[in-house]
């Protein structure tokens, strides 16, 4: 059941019987989209299709909406294993689902909708996918069709300069984690700097849903703390929001993957969008996916 799966890997148990033949009339499998869209659509993504019989009461749900009554005659249904979702990204697409990562036969379906122009939206908010009802999945529905349909606003992260007169104000007063980038300024113009900088920025922008908060700071003729020092700069340290006074060193080479890891890994609570090794989420990489497919972010 669990395990990881790839395109051109044999599918999970039971994907070809996923879906009845009572449910064909108004529900669709994914290998039958197509990319260019021109009204919206609903994907329903079960991240175990082993079980078909558990999976009813969530096909049910979905059947009743594709009524042409309801939904149906406005937009179409799809509805999936997550293995169909290879047609994402058929070359590049790979997942790993496991009980052990917080999925089970039980779970909920991962659901997005998708506007009439192409635009994916998440079934969920920024800490995760919510559980559906039909009460609530009629709501989505009602504004995808209608074109009210907004994502959940993201906060940026700006990386923030900080000096040694400010470091205790602004870090000790601050009850977010904090990631701490020290550097010094003779090595402007060097690669180590170019490419630490630029880690940083998009940094920054990877963790636009995340509650964390990133400073840089100078380090050229200033003598810094003792549980700040280091041996060579550019370095990141990593201060819980709980534990400011204990901060961590990233022994971790500093590009973006070697940063991200860094902070999912000691993060005082899981990212909303990356696991702890700094990976994305299954739900994030599936809208990602989808997102490059249909050609809008």
């Amino acid at each position: 059941m669990s395990g990881r799966y790839r395109r051109f890997c044999p599918p999970p148990p039971n994907y070809k019987a996923l879906l009845e033949a009572k449910y064909v009339d108004r529900l669709k499998r994914l290998h039958k989209l197509v990319k260019i869209v021109n009204r919206p659509l609903l994907i329903v993504l079960h991240l175990f299709a082993d079980d078909v019989v558990a999976l009813k009461h969530w096909i049910d749900m979905i059947y009743e909406l594709a009524a042409p009554e309801a939904h149906g005659a406005a937009m179409d249904f799809f509805i999936d294993d997550v293995y169909g979702a290879y047609v994402f990204n058929e070359y590049e697409f790979n997942f790993y689902r496991s009980e052990d990562l917080g999925y089970s036969m039980d779970s909920p379906p991962l659901i997005y909708g998708v506007t009439a122009e192409g635009r994916v939206v998440f079934f969920g908010n920024l800490e995760g996918p919510h559980v559906p009802t039909a009460e609530s999945l009629k709501e989505f529905c009602e504004q995808l069709t209608m074109g009210t349909i907004e994502p959940q606003p993201l906060c940026p992260v700006k990386v923030l300069h900080v000096d040694l007169a400010s470091m205790n104000e602004l870090i000790y007063s601050e009850s977010l984690d904090i990631a701490l980038c020290l550097y010094s300024s003779l090595q402007n113009g060097t690669d180590v700097n170019k490419n630490c900088m630029q880690g940083l920025e998009t940094l920054s922008d990877k963790l636009k849903q995340e509650p964390i908060c990133l400073y840089k700071m100078d380090t050229h003729g200033v003598i810094l703390p003792k549980k700040f020092q280091v041996e060579s700069t550019p370095a990141m340290f990593f201060l819980q929001g709980s534990r400011k006074h204990c901060p961590i060193l990233c022994k971790y080479n500093l590009d973006l993957q070697g940063m991200l890891k860094f902070v999912a890994g000691n993060a005082s609570t899981e990212l909303h969008h990356y696991n702890c090794l700094g990976h994305h989420r299954l739900y994030a990489e599936l809208q990602m996916h989808m997102e490059d497919y249909f050609g809008k972010n």
